[in-house]
This record gives structure tokens, sequence and C-alpha cells, in this order.
């Protein structure tokens, strides 16, 4: 019962601190505000930007020509060793007539001298198996693999396409992530500075509470609170804005970002979880922010 009456105390005392320097709460707040909802922004754009890459990641492939003169016998050898190959996910076998068919049937367009003529030629095509790694990482490996067959007459590698994909989306990452943790930064420095115009303001009250014996949790608590207060007032309109405007914004593009291979994440759960994210940031980082400030300056003689 004491310790709720106590809690009670400070709760009191953190709401009138919050009441009595509402221009710098409302400081912190707005400024927490702001912050985790550029942080939401850059999480769905970090989200959205690993899904995108993961997409076209998977549809980068290995097309494997086997020599013009293989033999069944040889092209079995080979599927039985991609078959079982660790750095394979997937492959498809295509033989030389079917792949003639289709690029018959993607030129003649109906006429039907010219398929006489294209199929009365001879076929120079070679079979091919278009294979799919396990992750893009492991292209280069598997590709040299393959090359090392004998039966293998040329592996088609993007090697340049996927150390661009790559590099671009590490990068946008990494400012991504660096620009997130400036603005954590600020919020902290900010929410610290708030504590202690409070803290200064009140100095002869605590040099007294000190004199008089009070604990350090009597002294410190209600500061705590205050923080407490500011994070989850300014935790409130960026969970609203997350779930939304991400929501708002699906429906408006259809699902789509620019062009429809960008296909964007499903609001659901991902709302949820980054506007959960976001609430539990914003305590943390008014916790810390309050927590510097009274170690440093609530607890000084």
């Amino acid at each position: 019962m004491k310790s709720k009456f106590q809690f009670h105390i400070y709760a009191r005392d953190g709401f009138k601190n919050v009441c009595n320097h509402v221009f710098m709460s409302f400081s912190s707040v707005l400024t927490l505000i702001i912050t985790l909802s550029l942080c939401a922004v850059v999480v769905m754009f970090v989200v959205n930007t690993n899904s995108f890459t993961t997409d076209i990641e998977s549809q980068i492939t290995l097309m494997v020509e086997f020599q013009y003169d293989v033999t069944d016998t040889q092209i079995n050898e080979v599927k039985n060793m991609v078959d079982n190959h660790a750095l394979v996910a997937d492959w498809e076998f295509t033989d030389r007539h079917t792949e003639r068919e289709e690029v018959i049937e993607g030129i003649i367009a109906g006429n039907e001298h010219l398929r006489e003529f294209l199929e009365g030629a001879d076929n120079r095509l070679v079979d091919i198996i278009i294979i799919e790694a396990v992750n893009v990482e492991v292209l280069t490996e598997l590709g040299a693999d393959l090359r090392a067959h004998e039966h293998i007459q040329f592996v088609h590698h993007p090697v340049e396409a996927t150390e661009t994909i790559t590099a671009t989306t590490n990068a946008i990452r990494t400012v991504m992530i660096a620009f997130a943790v400036i603005l954590m930064l600020l919020a902290i420095f900010l929410i610290h500075n708030t504590i202690k115009i409070t803290i200064y303001s009140r100095q002869e009250e605590l040099s007294i509470m000190r004199l008089v014996g009070a604990s350090v949790g009597h002294i410190t608590f209600p500061f705590v609170i205050e923080g407490l207060i500011i994070g989850i007032i300014g935790a409130i309109f960026p969970i609203l804005f997350t779930m939304i405007g991400y929501n708002l914004a699906y429906r408006m593009t259809g699902g789509f970002f620019g062009i429809h291979i960008f296909q964007l994440a499903p609001p659901t759960p991902l709302v949820y979880q980054v506007g959960f994210t976001m609430g539990v940031i914003s305590i943390i980082v008014s916790l810390l922010g309050s927590l510097f400030a009274v170690t440093k300056y609530a607890l000084k003689d």
C-alpha cells in the first residue's frame, strides 16, 4: 500500500513538472513526434527496399548452355549434378527443339511460309538449364562449379547486375539507419535538456529534500515519470501516422510503388509491428534522456 501511495505521489509530481514547463515539454513531444514519424518512414522504406531487393535477387538466375553435340546421357549427368548441388534452389531444363519452337512462335506472326522456312533450317540452338541459386551471394561460386563441367559450354552470370543491386541497397540501408540514429540522439538531447531545466527550477527544493534525508528515489523518480509521460504522449501520433498513413498509401498505389515490379509489403502485420516498435523506442528514448539528466543534475549537491 505504501509503495502504491509513493508511486501516486511520484506520478503527480511528474505530471506537475510537465504542466509547469509546458513549453519545453511540448518541444520535446514535438521533437519525438517528428523524429519517430521520420523513423517510421525510414523503417517502412528499408523494409520495402529489402522486399524489393529480395524479389529482384530471386529473379537473377544462371543460364547454362550445353555443348552442341552433347548426348542424352551427358545431359542427364549434368542434371543429376545440378539437382544434388547444395547451392541450387531450383532449376529448369529446356531442350534445343522446344527452344526452337518458342523462337519460331515468337517471330512468325502467323506467317506459315516463314514457319516452313524456319523449320526447314538447321537447328543451331543448344540445350540449356536455367538455375536459381539458394541466394544471390553464391552465384559466382555456383557459376564456377558449373563451368568446370566438361559438357557445359557457357554459363551466363549477371555479375554486374548482382553487384550493383547489392551495393545500392546496402548503401541506402546504411544512410537510412545512420539518419535514424542521428534523429534518436537529437531526441535524447532535447529531452535531457527539458528535464535539466525542470531540475534547475527546483534546485532549492531539491537541496532541502536532500538535507532532510529524502531518499534518492523520492528525489529522482518524479523526473523519470516526467520523461515517461513525454515519451508516451510523443508516441501516440507516430503510431497513428504509421498505421493510417501506410494503409492509405497502400490503397492509393494499389500495393505498388511507381512501377509494378516494385511491390509494397502488405500493411498487416507490418504497420502493427512498426507502430509497436515506435512506441517502445519513444519510451526508451525519453527514459534515457531523463535518466541522463537526473543522474547528472538532480543528485549533485
